[in-house]
């Protein structure tokens, strides 16, 4: 009962520490800011503040030096649609990458082929769709494998990337495919694929919306929803307006317009 009625201390003792307190507050954000402004103007992005761990994990960001880049990825391709993508790709000369799973590529072998062919990023995306989280982690490895040696196969070029099918992942997931030599990439702007139907105006606002460096945008193939190419244009023409540059996660420079 005593228990439930004790408290901190007086109230003036409190009151006492508050200065320190903000203090404290306000110097590591100072700190912070000298950090991040170290790296912009010296672009060395190394961890800058003792001997921390190395960055691993799920990468969400294509840009750290405050650059004005931004990353486009593809979901749920090759599709009916694909050959039109890569024409507007090519014609606004805007790199890519695309999440391919084993199951569509052996669907639409040329389709992949054409996206290798044109320059663009083939990451992997599992073999059928399966979430990483449900499986235990020796289907996990032998679902990427089986993806990646038929990827390889048709585009001959090693797959470095994946993401997991609908962003369902987990600190285990992340170890395995770590493991495997593969970075995990997300995204930090999506038009949100399971909100109600909406136009191909209101899939491209959504996905530019919040848009920073380093952004990871990702457009899916979703006839319900649009069409994917004219959103396309919409997205590419909205980036550039706000004065940014599309550069490929394999860290490819930006391509002039």
């Amino acid at each position: 009962h005593e228990l439930r009625r004790a408290h901190a201390g007086p109230t003036a003792e409190l009151v006492g520490l508050l200065p320190f307190m903000a203090v404290g507050q306000v110097a590591h954000q100072l700190g912070w800011c000298v950090d991040q402004l170290r790296v912009i103007h010296t672009g060395d992005h190394r961890q800058l503040r003792g001997p921390l761990p190395t960055p691993a994990g799920v990468r969400r960001r294509v840009a750290t030096s405050g650059e004005r880049h931004v990353a486009l990825t593809f979901d749920d391709v090759p599709c009916d649609h694909t050959p039109s993508i890569l024409d507007v790709l090519r014609r606004y000369r805007v790199p890519a990458t695309f999440f391919v799973s084993g199951a569509r590529a052996q669907a639409r072998p040329a389709d992949v082929r054409a996206i290798a062919a044109e320059g663009h990023v083939v990451g992997c995306a599992g073999w059928a769709g399966a979430p990483f989280t449900a499986l235990s982690d020796r289907d996990l490895r032998g679902d990427i494998a089986r993806a990646n040696r038929l990827l390889e196969e048709l585009t001959g070029q090693p797959v470095r990337i994946v993401r997991p099918p609908g962003g369902d992942y987990d600190q285990r997931v992340v170890s395995v495919l770590d493991h495997q030599g593969l970075q995990t990439w997300l995204w930090t702007a999506d038009s949100e694929p399971h909100a109600p139907v909406v136009d191909t105006h209101d899939v491209a606002a959504r996905t530019v919306e919040g848009l920073t460096p380093g952004s990871v945008l990702v457009l899916h193939h979703e006839p319900e929803r649009g069409d994917t190419v004219t959103a396309l244009v919409e997205v590419i023409n909205s980036v550039r307006q706000r004065g940014y540059e599309f550069v490929g996660l394999n860290g490819s420079a930006p391509r002039r317009p």
